[in-house]
């Protein structure tokens, strides 16, 4: 009695693995990606409220200095 080994079954579970395992890796690009435009997006909205802020509040500052 010869025993067979199951590559085909194997090779299959490796392919979707592999492809799993790609696709987990496209997904993690893409949200680094869009978290990179909110990172720029959050800074200028920092810098506008700066602004906003030292405009709305400049005689207040002028006390203080």
């Amino acid at each position: 009695m010869k025993i067979q080994p199951r590559q085909p079954r194997g090779f299959i579970l490796t392919a979707v693995l592999l492809g799993m395992a790609a696709w987990a890796l496209v997904l993690l690009n893409l949200n680094a990606t869009r978290s990179h435009g909110l990172n720029e997006r959050l800074k200028l909205y920092d810098t506008e409220n700066q602004a906003y802020l030292s405009e709305k509040y400049a005689a207040q500052v002028a006390e203080v200095k």
